[in-house]
């Protein structure tokens, strides 16, 4: 069966963790539906780039798929205050199922998974992390079925990361060759 991720896009998302986790995850081999989480399929990034979703939220199955993700950006603090985005993520950790979020975006699953779990995100993004193990130093971090990013400089990192987590080593390594990266 093939793998299904849902990415959650709202007005302000940060376009190049967006982008870059779509891309990755495509190229690998995995179904990835843009869910929009405003009452339109159509959506504008913090950079006014528009991108036409897949699904609007209330559209969409937790049951259909394997991981949710969420990029940052500055629409992170509207995605706080609303509670279907919170409830899915809490929902999706309930049900064992995989959560990622990246730079602004771990906030959100701060607030959603209340238990103590290892985090990384953009610095003074710390919002509902006091009972959180904070990293600061690594690009990504995976505790458990929860994966986090540090920032948009670390975009290809965290969905190699996650690439791997969903596929394995061999499709997140022939992937990460396909950049041509150094070293």
């Amino acid at each position: 069966m093939e793998k299904r991720v849902a990415i959650f896009l709202g007005t302000a998302f940060e376009e190049l963790e967006a982008v870059t986790i779509i891309d990755v995850l495509r190229r690998g081999g995995i179904k990835v539906d843009m869910i929009s989480i405003e009452n339109t399929p159509t959506v504008t990034s913090a950079r006014n780039i528009t991108m036409h979703t897949d699904i609007l939220i209330n559209d969409i199955k937790l049951e259909d798929y394997e991981m949710f993700i969420l990029p940052g950006g500055s629409g992170v603090n509207r995605i706080l205050e609303n509670e279907q985005v919170v409830e899915i993520f809490t929902k999706a950790d309930q049900m064992d199922k995989l959560v990622g979020a990246i730079c602004a975006g771990p906030q959100v699953l701060a607030k959603a998974i209340e238990r103590e779990f290892n985090v990384t995100h953009f610095p003074g993004c710390d919002q509902f992390m006091e009972n959180k193990k904070e990293n600061m130093t690594v690009p990504f971090i995976t505790d458990k079925n929860i994966t986090t990013g540090r920032s948009a400089g670390h975009s290809l990192d965290f969905s190699l990361e996650v690439l791997k987590i969903l596929k394995g080593e061999e499709t997140a390594k022939n992937v990460r060759e396909q950049f041509k990266i150094l070293n």
